[in-house]
């Protein structure tokens, strides 16, 4: 699993924001899939699923059972 951290802009002293993308699998696969729990950071139900996902992919990741990449992101915008 590859982790990259996307610093966003702060909304005033002491916020900290920020994105995290995980990805998982060859980075030679021809194909790639990009999937998001939540728009919003208060949508809890697809957090929760993307918790059980992620450690589903880190598994299949470290069996080699991965053909292609897959990026999982929890949320796209932390503020709403």
């Amino acid at each position: 699993m590859k982790t990259r951290h996307v610093t966003l802009q702060s909304t005033g002293p002491g916020a900290d924001l920020g994105l995290c993308h995980h990805t998982f699998g060859p980075p030679s696969g021809r194909k790639a899939l990009y999937i998001q729990a939540a728009l919003h950071a208060g949508e809890v139900p697809g957090l929760l699923v993307i918790q059980h996902l992620i450690s589903a992919l880190t598994r299949a990741e470290q069996d080699g059972e991965l053909l292609h990449q897959v990026t999982v992101s929890r949320w796209a915008n932390p503020l709403a």
